[in-house]
């Protein structure tokens, strides 16, 4: 993984910002739709949970046994789909070279 990723990420996130500020959002799906045309490669793909009213019931079942700890620490965050898995990765501070820990930590069974 190059440096470059997380300057993407943060770029996506400038690019939301300022449509979310363009923009009078008045429902979810206006919501949506500014998130889904938004002008970044790959394409968000959005999907809505309806009636999921039980967050934590409904999530706590598909993490994996090994629990986010310390994450606030970081400063730069890698989600990435690795043999079907979603894997974590970070690092301290944005100019760090690499993410941690190699292996990444499965968060999703």
């Amino acid at each position: 993984f190059t440096s470059t990723r997380g300057n993407e990420v943060d770029r996506n996130f400038s690019v939301l910002a300022k449509l979310f500020k363009e923009s009078e959002i008045r429902t979810v799906d206006e919501l949506i739709e500014i998130v889904r045309n938004a002008p970044f490669v790959p394409k968000a793909i959005c999907t809505n949970l309806f009636y999921t009213f039980d967050w934590k019931l409904f999530i706590m079942d598909k993490f994996a046994k090994t629990p986010l700890e310390h994450h606030s620490f970081y400063h730069s965050f890698e989600f990435v789909s690795e043999g079907g898995q979603a894997k974590f990765r970070a690092k301290l501070y944005p100019q760090d070279t690499e993410y941690g820990p190699e292996t990444g930590i499965q968060l999703i069974k």
